[in-house]
């Protein structure tokens, strides 16, 4: 067994880091969750309410950065990212298994003509210019003729090479926060070439951390670029734009490509009783999706085995796992829309699987069924009144320290009261003569 105090410092570590995102989550809070951030104060009335706003953060900026090399610098953290995301790659092998290679050839060549069949798709019936909706359409469908007759295309490290020839005299920053709002979803969907060819107004501001005072202090700017990134300041201070107009307007992120919709939210102290029941909805749910997945799957083995011992034909039954699938697809959409972030969503599915797992196998003493279960959602409800009170600000920091304190219960509870019992009967099992 592992030592006694090895095992009480691994609880210290765990809480100690619990403790401390808790402090942190405390002072940015208090430092910029409690008043409205005001990094674009002064475009309060200049900013186009018909075109776009482009926010940018970039550290030490050129007087010549322009929004061209914005779009530049777009298009290569895109290619950055589709390069090194694995998921899209599992995605881009299943169409070529499922569809053929020429159609797969056919939509990689799509997604490479900057996407202006969205023009076509989205937002033909919105515009107001119906005569470059037609341009844009033709020039379009000219580019896909071109790119499906072609067999062979630039490699992503080719195209990235491709951007910094173009622009050789810059030098690329390495900050990658960039974010566009508007009060017409459609603008945001639209390339960069489409925009300029409907005359959409597009304002680019670049805010500089070691500048602008709306980032805090020393202290907080350290904490901003090491350990939670801007991504929070730039939306909270787009959203107090977004509170001075009657239509609230989209946020589109624009190196991952998450859209938001910014609404008006009840925020009254009261909003705590709804956090608790959508809590309670939300946690019951998954838990009963997560036995019932279990259940279907243990089935499945068992006629498997007994199959196999058999030797008759393997028959799977596919339409229950199909449904279960399907369920826990609905209840991400769900909850995505509850928390403005399907990663949150996905998150929270995972955390309360793994406490249902724990619950399932590690509890065993009275102690831990009686009590255990009382922290999990004492720290869950905790998070819940969180993101709901103050809409979301920091939930990504909120949602790691209230995990780090419920693996902390966790580990607690283990160590002090199921595996004493765990170890108590091994050594009966031993003394006891065969």
């Amino acid at each position: 067994a592992c030592p006694k105090s090895l095992r009480r410092l691994f609880e210290t570590l765990i809480l100690l880091k619990a403790i401390l995102c808790f402090f942190i989550l405390i002072y940015i809070h208090f430092s910029f969750g409690r008043n409205p951030v005001s990094c674009l104060e002064e475009y309060k009335d200049s900013w186009p309410r018909e075109g776009i706003l482009r926010v940018e953060i970039m550290r030490g900026p050129p007087e010549s950065y322009s929004l061209a090399q914005s779009y530049d610098k777009e298009r290569k953290l895109q290619l950055k990212h589709r390069q090194n995301d694995e998921l899209s790659a599992l995605f881009r092998f299943l169409e070529h298994y499922f569809y053929g290679a020429q159609q797969g050839q056919s939509t990689e060549a799509r997604s490479k003509s900057n996407d202006l069949e969205i023009l076509n798709e989205e937002n033909s019936s919105n515009s107001t210019n119906s005569s470059n909706l037609q341009n844009a359409t033709e020039n379009s469908e000219e580019v896909l003729s071109q790119s499906e007759s072609e067999t062979e295309y630039p490699s992503l490290e080719e195209e990235i090479a491709e951007l910094e020839h173009a622009n050789n005299d810059f030098v690329w920053p390495e900050d990658e926060y960039i974010f566009e709002y508007s009060s017409e979803h459609g603008f945001l969907r639209l390339p960069p070439a489409t925009r300029e060819k409907l005359n959409i107004t597009v304002k680019l501001v670049v805010l500089d951390p070691q500048k602008n005072t709306c980032f805090g202090d020393s202290f907080s700017q350290l904490i901003l670029q090491n350990f939670l990134g801007y991504d929070d300041v730039l939306i909270s201070s787009i959203k107090s734009l977004a509170e001075h107009e009657d239509n609230k307007g989209f946020l589109r992120n624009v190196v991952s490509s998450a859209h938001y919709h910014f609404v008006s939210r009840w925020t009254s102290s009261s909003s705590y009783l709804l956090a608790f029941l959508v809590m309670m909805a939300f946690t019951m749910s998954i838990s009963t999706l997560s036995r019932y997945s279990q259940h279907q799957i243990f089935v499945f083995i068992m006629e498997l085995l007994q199959r196999l011992e058999f030797n008759t034909a393997v028959t799977f039954q596919a339409a229950p796992l199909l449904t279960e699938i399907l369920a826990f697809v609905g209840m991400e959409a769900i909850m995505s829309e509850f928390f403005e972030n399907s990663s949150t969503a996905f998150y929270i599915i995972l955390i309360v699987w793994v406490a249902d797992q724990y619950d399932a196998i590690c509890c065993r003493t009275a102690i831990t069924k009686k009590y255990w279960l009382r922290f999990f959602y004492l720290y869950h409800l905790s998070f819940y009144a969180y993101h709901y009170r103050f809409n979301g600000q920091y939930s990504g920091l909120a949602l790691v320290t209230m995990w780090l304190f419920t693996q902390h219960s966790m580990i607690y509870f283990f160590h002090h009261y199921e595996l004493p019992v765990i170890l108590q009967q091994v050594q009966f099992q031993n003394f006891i003569p065969r």
